[in-house]
């Protein structure tokens, strides 16, 4: 017999009892044919020194005694078991890096965590990744650049081949949606004050957002009192990786807004002072100079009126100003922004 008839793949040394008979003081345990350090105990027992090699891997290795001439001769043989060791399960804590942004190529994942064996494999979303061992608690794993081409949570698990082993707990990896590039709009003036006939100039800023921005933009108004015009010089602009501007002339037309109203009620005032002024007028009781001052009177009030009438010049009067909310919208490839500047015109 043997003492133990068995033991497990990579259990290391040991010392293994030999019980039979016939043994002499320069009998020799032969393990898997090969000689091996023999202590005499008795005539019915042996012991021998193991390698830690010769138990490395799972098998059923012979056990034999060999006694020298005079006489003597191999033993019969025994068999010696050599279990499979069972794999440990793995488990997954941390992944680094634990997130990328999508398309950004092939990279080196780092998974640590605990029962990694030498044959241990990273799978990433389900698929397997070439691994390296680095340590019973690390593992690499090359992971493709298709692996990241779009946005998404894959999980990272680490699996261990049998006998025992397993699959470990799961981990998400993060796949960042890839920023797309844009810009932003800005104007180093917000409001202009001008008259009817004038003009007035906002210099316009796109700034590169989420790295370079390299569509032209063009640009159009909204909101331009009427009769105004909107130009834009240069008409489109590029910011690339930074920004670039472009001015926005506003023209006014010469004459007000019809839209306009007079502040004081003097062509009212006027037109009616006129009215009284012919009504007197015709009087014949009437002094001169009362008749010469209500004559002037009409006169007055019927050139108010008159000039109120066409939108002109206002006697006593003077047009309320009008605040304009100009929206300016610019088009790159698929991206829209606007910004809103304010034109007050007197």
């Amino acid at each position: 017999t043997l003492l133990p008839s068995s033991t497990t793949a990579g259990s290391g040394a040991f010392t293994l009892t030999v019980n039979g008979s016939g043994f002499i003081s320069s009998s020799v345990v032969n393990f898997n044919g090969n000689a091996r350090t023999t202590t005499y105990v008795s005539a019915t027992q042996l012991t021998a020194a193991i390698l830690a090699s010769d138990v490395a891997t799972a098998g059923t290795p012979s056990v034999t005694v060999f006694n020298p001439s005079p006489g003597g001769g191999t033993s019969n043989a025994v068999t010696f078991t050599i279990n499979a060791a069972s794999n440990p399960t793995p488990a997954v804590t941390t992944l680094l890096p634990s997130s990328t942004t999508a398309g950004s190529g092939a990279f080196t994942l780092t998974v640590n965590g605990s029962g990694f064996i030498s044959s241990s494999v990273v799978n990433f979303n389900g698929s397997a990744r070439t691994t390296t061992y680095v340590s019973a608690t690390q593992l690499t794993a090359a992971i493709l650049a298709s692996d990241v081409a779009a946005a998404g949570t894959p999980s990272v698990t680490v699996f261990n081949p049998s006998p025992g082993g397993g699959t470990s707990n799961a981990l998400t990896f993060t796949i960042n949606a890839a920023l797309v590039p844009s810009f932003t709009l800005s104007s180093t003036t917000s409001s202009q004050t001008i008259q009817p006939g004038a003009s007035a100039e906002y210099i316009i800023t796109a700034t590169a957002q989420n790295g370079s921005f390299t569509s032209p933009i063009t640009f159009t108004t909204s909101g331009l009192p009427t009769g105004a015009t909107g130009t834009f010089a240069p008409t489109s602009i590029i910011p690339a990786s930074s920004s670039a501007s472009t001015t926005l002339t506003i023209q006014l037309a010469s004459a007000l807004p019809a839209s306009f109203a007079a502040r004081s009620g003097w062509p009212v005032a006027a037109s009616t002072l006129s009215l009284l002024g012919l009504f007197f007028a015709t009087r014949r009781a009437r002094r001169r100079w009362i008749r010469f001052a209500l004559i002037a009177l009409a006169c007055l009030g019927g050139a108010a009126a008159f000039s109120g009438c066409n939108g002109g010049f206002f006697i006593g009067s003077q047009a309320t100003p009008q605040t304009y909310t100009v929206t300016i919208t610019g088009t790159g490839g698929t991206v829209q922004q606007t910004i809103t500047v304010q034109l007050t015109v007197e």
